[in-house]
């Protein structure tokens, strides 16, 4: 297996954990009443904590010698990946669902590509432009409803769309970082950070979260198979983007569209009563998340 082909495997182990974490999310919003927040917090502590175990025997892993400004870029890369777009996230879910909050976050890549043209200084040229309204074109098919004849833009498309802009802001930003320093130490680090980052928010806004044994252990494990997931995904994820850059680690994770809106809708048809918001125009979500692809595809082809 070529470096490549491996890391490009690295990818798709991402997108499988990536796609399970969400419809698991999901269900701990509706089925056990979990909050966005709580479930960001308490995911973000097990994710980091399965990261940082086996990195804490590697002696040649050290953070002692990172300068200030590699402080600085993990800093403002947690908050806006692992604390404000982890909680945007959960929060889209909640109103919309995982399949439709998968496909509307994919406009993250043409974001990821549009930030990393100015600030890493990438090339932008026509076929960009045509890509980019391209996938705003898909975006706009993803939230129209046939059956009415209009636009369903609510808060929380708004909300998935925005989590999507701090997702590719925290990815740029991070991505110098991770061609210096291991990618599981670094993403272990920032979703701490993220946790900690939450708490004083989570401390004001929901006293009564710190009762562990009032959520009963189908939803704590459910809280912790979300941990896994998410350490797993942002893990891989980091890793192969060391190796194969922002933009095609971009096109390749759009495997997680499908494979969230194929899980949700398996789990939904043996498991109903847990409630998952399967999206009522499903084919024309699917078609606009296709367009999506096709213009991440088109502009990766000039990158």
């Amino acid at each position: 297996m070529t470096p490549r082909t491996r890391y490009s495997f690295y990818i798709l182990i991402s997108a499988v954990a990536a796609a399970a974490g969400l419809v698991i999310t999901e269900i701990a919003l509706r089925f056990f009443s979990v909050t966005a927040l709580f479930i960001a917090f308490v995911s973000n502590i097990i994710g980091g904590l399965f990261l940082l175990a086996p990195t804490l025997t590697n002696r040649s892993i050290t953070w002692r010698g990172w300068p200030a400004t590699d402080w600085l870029r993990l800093i403002i890369s947690s908050i806006a990946i692992y604390a404000l777009g982890f909680v945007l996230l959960y929060s889209a879910i909640d109103h919309i669902g995982s399949s439709k909050t998968s496909l509307l976050g994919r406009l993250e890549a043409v974001f990821v590509i549009g930030l990393a043209v100015i600030f890493l200084g990438e090339r932008w040229s026509k076929r960009h432009w045509l890509a980019s309204f391209l996938a705003l074109g898909g975006a706009i098919v993803v939230n129209f409803d046939p059956a009415a004849w209009q636009l369903n833009l609510g808060r929380g498309e708004l909300i998935s769309v925005l989590g999507a802009l701090c997702f590719s802001t925290g990815i740029v930003t991070l991505k110098p970082l991770l061609d210096r320093r291991d990618g599981q130490f670094v993403t272990g680090i920032g979703l701490l950070l993220g946790a900690f980052f939450m708490a004083p928010f989570l401390i004001a806004t929901e006293p009564n979260a710190w009762t562990w044994s009032g959520l009963g252990w189908m939803a704590l494990a459910a809280l912790a198979g979300r941990g896994l997931c998410l350490g797993i995904s942002w893990a891989t994820y980091n890793t192969a983007m060391r190796h194969l850059g922002a933009s095609r680690c971009s096109v390749l994770f759009l495997s997680v569209v499908f494979l969230t809106v194929a899980l949700q809708v398996i789990v939904d048809a043996l498991a109903p009563s847990l409630g998952l918001q399967v999206p009522e125009n499903l084919l024309t979500a699917l078609a606009g998340g296709l367009i999506i692809a096709l213009a991440i595809a088109l502009i990766h082809r000039q990158v």
